[in-house]
Parts: C-alpha cells; sequence; structure tokens
C-alpha cells in the first residue's frame, strides 16, 4: 500500500564482505519516494545519488573514508492501481474485525463438545494374576459401562501364564464429546459373577486430548490400571488391569448443527410463540379428569412362598401418585393360581394417571410375619387414555416380574382395562392448575434449599441458591423478611410436617438475629456519616438512621411478624411426622391430639353453660362431666373457621390452644416463645416510650418556637 511505503523514507545499507567475519556496514543512504509517486505515472524512472552517512554509533573501519562515497540508484514504478469501492470497505472495515480471525477457546470448546468421537477399549494384560491351583478354574470378566447406561463385556478371560491370553478389543463406541465428559468411564473386573474390582476413571484427560487434537493426530492411547485382590493366591496382593482407550476418529459437527445450537436461545422465543397452541392443547389434554376401571381377574404361576408349596396371595394396584390412586385386592388362600374377579375405579387427571405406569404387586400374607413379595406387573396407560373413552374393557395379559425367578419372569396375570368417562377441564381451569403448579414448584424450591436436609453445612455454603434464600431471610427490611416468611408458612402450612415448622420458628428468630445486627451495623455507619463526615449540624435530621421510614408501619410489620411465629407454635403440636420407609406423613398423634382436646374443650363448654344458669358463681372445670359432642370435626386449618357458630368457634380455639398453655415449662420450644413473647413486649414498650418522649419534645421544641416568634413580632401601628 501507498500509505506504508511513504510512511518512512527508503533505507539503503552498504556491507563489506567478510567471508570469515561479520560484514561491515560502511555507510547509509536514505531515499524520499514522495517525487517518484508525484505523478503516479507507470513506467516512469528516477536517478538518485546519495552520500552514504556513517549511522550513529557505529565507526567505519577506514577513517579515511568516514562519510564519503557515494551510491546511484534508480528507481521505476512498474505498477500502480488504485483500489475499487469494495476494496476500499473492506480496508476500512478489516481492522474491526480483525479480531474475529482467531477462534476464541470458548467456541472451539463448544463445538468440541458437539463433535462426535469414536473410542476403542482393548485389554492388553492382567498383571499380578498367578495359575490357579489344582482344580481351580476360574472364570474371569472384564466389564465397561459406558454413560452410564450402555455396557460391555469380554468373554471368558482364564488365568494363564501367557499374559497374551488376557488379550481382548471391544466393540467400538461412538457419542458425543459433551456425553463422554458427563458420564465418566466405568471399568470393573469379575471373578466367577463376583465383582472383585472396580474404578471410575474420569475422562478429563481424555476429554482434553480429543479436544484438543490436531487434524493429524486424532489416534492416541490412555492406559488405565485397574486395581482389585487377585484370586486364587496364597497371599492377598494387589493386582490390576492393564486397559488401553484409543481415540481411533473425531468428527466435528456440521455447520448447521453449530449454527443450531448457538441460535437456539434466539429462537426459542419464536418457537415457544409457534408451539403455544400445541402446548395448550396438550395442558388440556393432561388437566382432563379420567375415570378408569381395572378388573383384576386372575393371576397364573405366582411364587410359592408357604411351606405347603402354595401362597395367600393378594394384590395392590398402583395408578397416578399419592395414596388415592392405590388399592387392596381380597387374599385369595392357598393357590398358585388365584382368581380375584373384582373391579376398581381410579379417578384423576390424565398426567397424573400417565406420569406412572399401572403398577399391580402381589403379595403373601402372612399372620405373624411381614408379608413376602411374590412379584409385580406394570403397564402403560397411556395409549388407552388417548384413545379416548371405550364401550368395553381391553384385556391385557401381563408377566409377572418376581427377582427369585431364573429368568426374572414367574406368572401371569390378566386384566382388563376401561376408560368410563373424560371431562375436559376449561380454560380458566387449565390457568389456575397451571399457576398452582408454579407456585408448587416455587415452594418446594424454597423449602428445599432454605433448609436442605441431605447436605452438611460447607456444602450449604457453597450452594449460591442456599445463600440467596438465606440472605433474603436476613434482609434487614422488615417489609422483604415479612413477605418472604408468609410465602414460606404458606408453603408448609398445608401440609403441617414437624421438621418443617421446627425449622420455620427456629429459622425466623435466627435470621431476626442476623437482620438485627445489620440493621445496627447499617444504623451506626449512617449515624457517624452525619455526625462525623457531614459538616452540617443538621445533617443527621435529614438523612440520619431512621429518617424517611414509618415508625407505624415498621411496627405494625414487626407485629404482624410475631404473629407469624405464634401461628407456627400453636400449629406445632398438631403437626404431622414424615415416615421415611413409605414417604408419606403420619397424623394418627395429631389427629388423636385434636379428639382429645376438642372433647375437653367441649365439656368445659357445656359444664360453664350449666353453671352460669343455676349457680350464683362459676365452678372449676371438670372435663369429667358434660355430653359428648356428637360430631367431632376433623382438624383442618382450611375449614377451621368456615360457617361455625361462636360457641363453636370458641371450643375449636379453645382446643388449639390447649397444648401450648399446658406444656411443660421443661419444653425448650415452649421456653423460646415465653422469652420471645418477654423480649417483644420489652421491645415493643421500649418502643413507644421512645415515640412518646419524641412526640413530648418536638412539642414541647414547637410550643417555644412558637413563642420565641410572638415576642419577635413588633405590636400593630
Amino acid at each position: 500500500p501507498l500509505r506504508e511505503m511513504l510512511a518512512q523514507p527508503m533505507q539503503v545499507n552498504v556491507y563489506d564482505c567478510d567471508e570469515v567475519s561479520l560484514d561491515d556496514l560502511l555507510g547509509r543512504a536514505l531515499i524520499n519516494l514522495d517525487p517518484l509517486f508525484a505523478k503516479s505515472e507507470v513506467g516512469k524512472s528516477k536517478k538518485f545519488c546519495l552520500s552514504l552517512l556513517a549511522p550513529k554509533g557505529i565507526v567505519i573501519k577506514r577513517r579515511s573514508n568516514q562519510g564519503k562515497g557515494e551510491i546511484y540508484l534508480e528507481l521505476t514504478l512498474t505498477s500502480f492501481s488504485v483500489p475499487n469501492p469494495a476494496q476500499l470497505a473492506y480496508r476500512v472495515v478489516y481492522p474491526f474485525i480483525k479480531p474475529l480471525e482467531s477462534v476464541p477457546p470458548w467456541f472451539k470448546e463448544k463445538v468440541g463438545d458437539l463433535s462426535s468421537a469414536t473410542l476403542s477399549f482393548t485389554i492388553t494384560d492382567i498383571a499380578g494374576l498367578s495359575s490357579p491351583r489344582a482344580g481351580a478354574k476360574p472364570s474371569i470378566f472384564i466389564s465397561v459401562s459406558l454413560l452410564g447406561t450402555e455396557q460391555l463385556s469380554s468373554p471368558v478371560l482364564l488365568a494363564k501364564n501367557d499374559p497374551a491370553s488376557f488379550y481382548h478389543k471391544f466393540e467400538d463406541f461412538s457419542g458425543t464429546v459433551a456425553a463422554l465428559r458427563a458420564q465418566p468411564l466405568q471399568v470393573s473386573l469379575l471373578v466367577q459373577q463376583a465383582k472383585r474390582g472396580s474404578t471410575s476413571f474420569k475422562s478429563a484427560e481424555l476429554i482434553t486430548k480429543i479436544v484438543q487434537a490436531d487434524t493429524g493426530d486424532r489416534s492416541f492411547e490412555l492406559p488405565i490400571d485397574v486395581p482389585f485382590m487377585c484370586p486364587f493366591t496364597l497371599k492377598q496382593r494387589k493386582c490390576s488391569v492393564k486397559f488401553n482407550v484409543a481415540v481411533v476418529g473425531l468428527d466435528k459437527p456440521p455447520r448447521e448443527e453449530i449454527a443450531s445450537y448457538f441460535l437456539s436461545p434466539l429462537l426459542f422465543p419464536i418457537t415457544v410463540v409457534r408451539n403455544l397452541p400445541q402446548y395448550a392443547r396438550d395442558l388440556q389434554h393432561r388437566g382432563t379428569n379420567a375415570t378408569v376401571e381395572v378388573t383384576l381377574h386372575y393371576a397364573q404361576g405366582i411364587l410359592a412362598s408357604d411351606k405347603g408349596g402354595t401362597s395367600d396371595a393378594y394384590a395392590t394396584i398402583a395408578l397416578g401418585q399419592g395414596a388415592d390412586g392405590f388399592r387392596w385386592s381380597t387374599v385369595f388362600p392357598k393357590s398358585l393360581d388365584p382368581v380375584w374377579e373384582e373391579k376398581f375405579v381410579f379417578t384423576g387427571t390424565i398426567g397424573s394417571m400417565t406420569s406412572l405406569p399401572l403398577t399391580i404387586e402381589f403379595f403373601d400374607e402372612d399372620l405373624f410375619d411381614r408379608d413376602d413379595p411374590l412379584g409385580s406387573a406394570e403397564l402403560d396407560l397411556a395409549a388407552l387414555l388417548d384413545a379416548g373413552v371405550a364401550p368395553a374393557a381391553t384385556p391385557f395379559d401381563i408377566p409377572i416380574s418376581a427377582s427369585g425367578a431364573p429368568d426374572g419372569v414367574h406368572g401371569l396375570t390378566h386384566i382388563s382395562v376401561q376408560v368410563k368417562a373424560l371431562e375436559p377441564p376449561t380454560k380458566k381451569e387449565v390457568l389456575l392448575e397451571q399457576v398452582s403448579n408454579f407456585l408448587l414448584g416455587s415452594s418446594n424450591f424454597v423449602k428445599y434449599h432454605r433448609m436442605p436436609y441431605d447436605t452438611a453445612i460447607w456444602s450449604k455454603l457453597r450452594d449460591w441458591r442456599f445463600l440467596t434464600i438465606m440472605l433474603i431471610a436476613a434482609n434487614p427490611n422488615v417489609f422483604i423478611r415479612g413477605g418472604f416468611f408468609t410465602f414460606f408458612l404458606i408453603s408448609i402450612v398445608k401440609d403441617r410436617e414437624e421438621f418443617q415448622l421446627n425449622k420455620f420458628i427456629l429459622g425466623m428468630k435466627g435470621t431476626q438475629f442476623i437482620s438485627g445486627v445489620i440493621k445496627a451495623i447499617i444504623a451506626y455507619a449512617k449515624f457517624w456519616a452525619c455526625t462525623v463526615l457531614d459538616s452540617d449540624a443538621m445533617a443527621c435530621r435529614d438523612h440520619g438512621p431512621g429518617v424517611g421510614s414509618s415508625v407505624v408501619f415498621t411496627a405494625n410489620l414487626l407485629l404482624y411478624m410475631q404473629l407469624l411465629l405464634y401461628i407456627a407454635f400453636i400449629i406445632l403440636p398438631y403437626a404431622k411426622q414424615y415416615e421415611p420407609s413409605t414417604g408419606w406423613l403420619n397424623g394418627t398423634r395429631a389427629e388423636e391430639l385434636w379428639i382429645e382436646n376438642y372433647l375437653r374443650s367441649a365439656k368445659a363448654a357445656t359444664d360453664r353453660h350449666v353453671e352460669a344458669k343455676g349457680a350464683p358463681y362459676q365452678k372449676l372445670l371438670d372435663i369429667e362431666q358434660g355430653e359428648e359432642p356428637s360430631e367431632i370435626p376433623p382438624f383442618e386449618l382450611s375449614t377451621f373457621f368456615a360457617r361455625v357458630g361462636f360457641r363453636e368457634l370458641r371450643i375449636r380455639w379453645s382446643a388449639l390452644l390447649y397444648p401450648l398453655l399446658n406444656a411443660s415449662s421443661k419444653n425448650r420450644l415452649v421456653a423460646l416463645l415465653k422469652w420471645d413473647l418477654a423480649m417483644f413486649t420489652s421491645c415493643a414498650f421500649l418502643l413507644f416510650l421512645g415515640v412518646y418522649l419524641a412526640l413530648r419534645a418536638e412539642e414541647k421544641v414547637r410550643a417555644e418556637l412558637a413563642g420565641g416568634a410572638r415576642k419577635e413580632t413588633p405590636p400593630a401601628g
């Protein structure tokens, strides 16, 4: 380019050629090329006669000739072309797109993840395995598990002295690099079907080599050693399997796949909008209420569990999720071919019925021991429900899977299924269902990450979700804390699980202490700033601690949060217990306690009513007197205050508060409640006292200012 040629003068150096030593610089001449390009005439020549000058810092050997000598040059302009508009535009834009010529590392890594690799696994040797003793024939297998599911197994490898007898090459496996990165390779060694050694090889090194492999060198080996205890040896010692992993092929993804991967976030909203009608139809279909009738006819060839070679068989049928989709059959005694001919009706949404298959489990009933499992059978009802209401039942013969059977199957069961009715929901019901699912998912997310039961404290501190929820719970803003704990209490009050209620109480009081400390630090910082940093003597009045917030509003929020705490305390005695063995909540103890307290409160209310009519004084409560109520309402918070009279409401309220008012003083939660109530009352008293004194002082200052203003005002006339 002409601009680069004219940026600096042309430089001509003259040297003395030496065959042994370095060439000596004799002089230097500089040529200005502006005259050559003055008229831009192609073929034009220009002659130069320049004196050689000694460069600075360089001494020429022949000092008599230093600074002397001339050089004659002739320069010819052979070509001169003006760039077209496209070339000119490219030269203007090129400096901006030049950084994009080099591929970023993250882009190369993503493209590498989309690539497909072909891996070859080869056993080269089993080191340290000696020959078996006389009469012993060990059967050695090598098992390789890929991507968590696909498994490759070697044939029987006999223990011999010849290492070549252990050589075996598995079939090649192909998969994406991302899948190989997600799941490690699992290599196991089995001796006579018993696992003796296993290792989980994290393929980080392998994946790094795959991604960074050059075009001409994509095949390499990576040795792996699997340690295990040597079988059939007199001394226990470690042996190992020498195992090679070779990458025999690596194919980059096509450009269309790369483009779709990187453009998928941009195309996602368009795809969602395009699929909204189909998504709405799927939601309406999954929310359709279905009535399904399952007829259990008979079973054939079930396992024998009793000593007489028979079984007292009964079946359990589960369809959908929850206890509502669970049924029991009667017991058919002493038979391997029981016949029931019983019908079971299930109701629920299609989404819940297709989330899990129809499961039939068979058991042998024992009077003095645990019932023995005889097997299970499963049937997917998705196709049957999609077909709609059926005029007749559809028969099915399902094999019974049993763990004790040689091939895993023992027996057959015959059932028939009929879809009796389908009732599609309205659009409003679908919308409410989605909103409730969103709220349920949000509440489950908050409940788990607020108090995870399966992680230690150090794991919690590394989880950003736990830290985020903890910061929200300990926020010094009372409005944010109140909203969070309101949502939290609503999330757990439906189940009334004991662990969650305890964690709510302790977590609320713990975060309240943390938020108080944070608020105190903020108040100290504001006070120090307005008294020390600000030169205005009245700065604290404008932006000091507490300025700008309503005392009444904050006090009401604190009172509201105490109310949330007391609600959790009141519900706690009637909480349910979680049973890990079944996964259900056991509310037997809560129901028994509610019935006992309700009867006590009802009898006491009856006694008070009788004594108030016939005696001038009030008798002490005696739960042995009075009449029992004809019906005891269940303890449900959703219907606790619904359409009941004042007397019934008083009975329920008395029964609800009885465990808390009559609890033992040794109960630590009750002691915590009493101390919290005392501290809250004291703080409320100090708050209102401070507000009262502040108002009195403000009134006094205003009166003094008003009096001084009247004195300074001159009389009229």
